[in-house]
């Protein structure tokens, strides 16, 4: 029984280290987490920070968490570099011609609820939304204005039930906004078919 004992921890022990099937992750990625060798913190050393390079991050006021930028992935941003005149004058001077904006479809509530200026501003401060009092909110922080009537899936996203997760679990926590994972003019997800591995593919087209 000893003997068997001291085999099975020099396995375990051996198994543990590098070797050709398991190189040394120190200082790598591992499993989506990143450990740095200095200013250990409360999580034993363990961030995410290596996974998050190039991310533009914006503060969730109050909620310790951050969220994923905006603004940096919309292409027509900033709209003041159109907007530069009342729509309604934009829209006389180009009668006759296709309008700005003419392939986005508000699919989001009855007409009679939302419209296009339910959260943008078309006259002025165009480089920024607005909420239901008409306070303005910037672009990265637009998951303000889902909350007004998503207060169920604002408190998941807010403890981590709903919405993606970016970088690895171990802090900093950062996320994806509403706008990142949801097309906010058809936030619905259309049906499609489930993904499909190349070799069950392969395999299923063999058998035809």
């Amino acid at each position: 029984m000893r003997i068997l004992l001291t085999v099975c921890v020099l396995v375990l022990a051996g198994s543990c280290g590098p070797g050709p099937h398991r190189p040394a992750t120190q200082g790598q990625p591992v499993l989506g987490l990143a450990r740095k060798a200095t200013a250990p913190n409360a999580n034993g050393g363990l961030s995410s920070e290596a996974n998050l390079v190039g991310l533009v991050r914006v503060p969730v006021a109050g909620e310790g968490f951050e969220a994923a930028a905006r603004t940096a992935k919309i292409e027509r941003f900033p709209c003041s570099r159109c907007h530069d005149r009342p729509v309604e004058q934009m829209r006389l001077a180009a009668k006759g011609k296709k309008a700005a904006h003419w392939e986005i479809e508000l699919k989001h509530a009855p007409a009679g609820v939302m419209s296009c200026e339910s959260c943008h501003n078309l006259n002025a401060e165009t480089d920024s939304l607005h909420s239901l009092r008409g306070e303005p909110v910037a672009f990265d922080h637009s998951y303000q204005l889902c909350a007004q009537c998503h207060s169920k899936q604002l408190a998941d996203w807010k403890g981590g039930a709903h919405g993606k997760r970016l970088g690895g679990w171990a802090p900093p926590r950062v996320v994806e906004s509403c706008a990142g994972c949801h097309n906010p003019h058809e936030p619905h997800f259309k049906s499609r078919w489930p993904s499909v591995s190349a070799p069950v593919a392969a395999g299923a087209a063999k058998h035809e």
